[in-house]
């Protein structure tokens, strides 16, 4: 392999290398370091990214067509091994690694991006229940109003609302200026809810469970690339999150100074805004 430095100004270097590999193909690859502003939020981040572009080997004229490109660390390793050490700070800023805690303890944890187990519940629909039959009725947004707001004996009044054309209506007890808003779409079953609320001697809301969470597997082998933390046991990644949260916070002093200490050495300046 033959390895070309081409180092523009800091706080940018690019790197390319030429070699020849099996089948014959022929491969360039062109890896990125930067350590700027470049996201603008007032931190330094360094980035090494790839890209790799091949062509059939001892063909001159035939162009260059890019097969990979971006977040190739695989590649960029095994090509610069020199820079290889510097792979695990990729996304870290000078205040740390980006989303540190947050994107640590997520994908160190068994929760949803809801916040739920495994078979808990996210997402409910209301219904009314009338004395204690088992059948329960749907309540739409406007109808769970109106019957929050209801007591017994006070009047219930079919209302039609119609379409500004006429061809459609709808049916409501409440103040719905859209026949499309309305909970009923007939007569009928607006009646027939009507009666029920009149007769009732007791009227209960129940919330009823639809859709519940598939749980989320721990990705421990994540939470230790987001930490820049490899040698993290497993015991210490699934503590409760409070406690994992309390260990990070405690090891990014340190983990800043290795950070700074590997930025310079590869001959970045390290600049804090002020």
């Amino acid at each position: 392999m033959k390895i070309q430095e081409c180092t523009t100004h800091a706080p940018i270097f690019k790197i390319q290398a030429f070699d020849t590999e099996s089948e014959g193909r022929e491969y360039r690859s062109v890896a990125t370091l930067r350590f700027d502003d470049q996201c603008g939020n007032g931190h330094q981040t360094f980035s090494i990214t790839g890209r790799i572009s091949e062509r059939r080997a001892g063909s001159r004229t035939a162009p260059w067509q890019v097969s990979s490109s971006g977040c190739v660390h695989e590649d960029i390793a095994r090509r610069f091994p020199q820079y290889a050490h510097l792979i695990k700070w990729h996304g870290t800023t000078t205040a740390g690694p980006l989303y540190y805690v947050e994107n640590t303890t997520y994908n160190a944890g068994n929760l949803d991006s809801r916040g739920k187990l495994e078979g808990e519940p996210w997402a409910w629909d209301d219904h009314a229940q009338f004395d204690d039959f088992a059948i329960t009725y749907p309540l739409k947004e406007g109808l769970k109003e109106w019957l929050a707001a209801y007591t017994k004996g006070d009047p219930v009044v079919v209302r039609e609302v119609r379409s500004l054309d006429g061809k459609y209506s709808g049916f409501t007890f409440g103040d719905q200026k859209q026949w499309s808003d309305c909970p009923f779409r007939t007569v009928v079953r607006a009646e027939q809810f009507a009666q029920a609320v009149r007769e009732a001697t007791h009227i209960q809301v129940l919330r009823i469970p639809t859709l519940f969470s598939e749980g989320k597997a721990r990705e421990l082998d994540s939470a230790r690339r987001c930490a820049v933390w490899p040698d993290a046991t497993d015991h210490q990644l699934c503590a409760p999150k409070g406690e994992l949260t309390a260990a990070l916070e405690a090891r990014r002093p340190a983990l800043l100074v290795a950070f700074r200490a590997d930025m310079e050495a590869a001959g970045f300046g390290w600049r804090v805004k002020a």
